[in-house]
């Protein structure tokens, strides 16, 4: 209780009409120099590192030679941010992956403008920089991902949450609105953050209300409109991203797998930390008792709010069934300036000291194996790599193959190797194929690219050994 208190309860109230927020410039300007270095560091991985795209960046490639307002598996956000960087520099990995370092940066500010609303410049600080480098982030920095502008989004929005909470202006209800359309536009995890804000205003302190429901509805209203685009796509197309959505949380088995849970909890720690994570299951522990709870003050009943749930929504759904560790990474934007200010406030600072050597030393080991790939082989560590690796290979092998066989079809029965070889066989005149086996689309490719069994040329497959089998027990009659 009294570290609680020490954490937490002490400082301004976080709600209601009061003086504008000061702009902390000896901090920011901190967060800009440290920030600053970081981000030239994974700009600079991303230069120098041999590394190949992974499939699922392939794809959101091939995806942005074609702009839509939706594709089968995501919204189309990462489609737009590859199409405007590779419009300027080609499509290099580099140019593919550029956003993740640049928006990551942006994102860091976000969480240091809440942050000084909330308790002022040194924590915004220091929770700004605690974001930067969590261990997530540096693995997310160098790949092109939905979680980068999902993250951007979200901080963006609870930025204008917590001033409109504030003030009530319509001003900053408006760019709420702007901030969730372009979330959801990122990523359908966007959808958390009205439940999340539900829940703070269901269990906030301060009343009446000062968020009045008619600028809810502006920004409600504003969101709607800004995914009403992707809507009308998932209405002519099935409603694929939402299918497909539904069925990756394969909740038609069986009910219990507590070692996914187990699991899913070492995979956040990964992402957020060992010791940040063990310092917010503290905190939330004991604020959460019913005594605690009473005396909490807003800014950390609205941080709890949105973070917790989110965790515990993926830790129900990794018991239920399965989940990835960046499904919770939504939660970290408000769960980071949390820990910073209850660990700061209580003097635990060496925990935040003992945090940052950890990141900053994990990021720059990483960055090291990035740009050094026989590290990685002599580490031990291919398996972490696998999927950055190789595909260049394989789709050289593909088309020399191809070359010796005129008039082919190019025909793969995996979407990760049909991707990795649209990017790296790129240029390549034979046309490419993907095997539907059940005739239900199941990804983007047996939606558009499904072979058919017409003509008379030949086909080479380029299949998993395991898979083979399977196109004769389908009834496959090419040659």
């Amino acid at each position: 209780d009294r570290l609680l208190a020490a954490g937490v309860t002490a400082g301004r109230p976080m709600t209601g009409a009061g003086p504008r927020p000061q702009i902390a410039s000896r901090e920011l300007m901190l967060v800009l120099g440290v920030g600053g270095i970081i981000t030239a560091i994974r700009i600079a991985t991303l230069f120098a590192t041999p590394l190949n795209l992974g499939p699922d960046e392939a794809q959101y490639w091939d995806w942005s030679r074609t702009l839509a307002f939706g594709y089968f598996s995501k919204p189309p956000m990462i489609a737009w941010l590859i199409a405007t960087s590779t419009a300027v520099c080609g499509d290099g990995e580099f140019c593919i992956r550029i956003w993740a370092p640049v928006l990551y940066f942006a994102t860091s500010l976000l969480v240091f403008a809440s942050a000084n609303v909330l308790y002022g410049g040194r924590c915004a600080a220091l929770a700004a920089i605690v974001l930067l480098t969590l261990p997530g982030i540096s693995l997310s920095s160098v790949i092109a991902s939905t979680d980068v502008p999902l993250l951007f989004a979200w901080s963006l929005a609870l930025y204008f949450f917590l001033r409109s909470r504030r003030s009530g202006a319509p001003g900053w209800a408006a760019g709420l609105g702007a901030a969730l359309g372009v979330g959801l536009l990122s990523k359908y995890a966007m959808v958390y953050f009205p439940l999340c804000a539900a829940i703070y205003l269901a269990v906030s302190r301060d009343r009446p209300n000062p968020l009045p429901w008619r600028h809810l509805m502006v920004s409600a209203v504003i969101a709607v409109l800004a995914l009403a685009p992707n809507l009308l796509w998932n209405m002519r197309n099935g409603f694929a991203t939402v299918t497909h959505t539904a069925a990756n949380a394969s909740w038609g088995g069986a009910w219990i797998h507590p070692m996914h849970a187990i699991e899913l909890v070492g995979d956040q720690a990964g992402v957020f930390g060992p010791i940040l994570l063990g310092a917010f299951v503290w905190y939330a522990a004991i604020s959460l008792r019913p005594r605690a709870w009473v005396s909490l003050d807003d800014r950390s009943r609205l941080l709890l709010s949105f973070s917790l749930p989110i965790l515990l929504i993926i830790l129900a759904q990794g018991v239920v069934s399965r989940a990835n560790a960046n499904w919770a990474a939504a939660a970290y934007p408000a769960a980071t300036i949390l820990v910073t200010a209850w660990l700061d406030r209580a003097g635990r600072r060496w925990a935040l000291a003992g945090s940052y050597g950890l990141h900053l030393a994990l990021m720059l080991g990483f960055s090291v194996l990035c740009i050094i790939p026989s590290l990685i082989d002599r580490l031990g560590a291919d398996n972490a790599f696998k999927r950055l690796r190789g595909w260049d290979l394989m789709a050289d092998g593909t088309f020399a193959a191809a070359e010796r066989m005129p008039g082919s079809t190019i025909m793969m029965d995996d979407r990760m190797i049909l991707t990795s070889y649209l990017y790296y066989g790129r240029g390549h005149p034979m046309p490419v194929t993907i095997w539907d086996d059940d005739g239900i689309p199941e990804n983007h490719y047996e939606l558009t690219r499904a072979f058919a069994q017409t003509g008379t040329g030949p086909v080479l497959l380029v299949a998993r050994d395991r898979t083979v089998h399977l196109f004769r027990l389908s009834g496959f009659t090419g040659r």
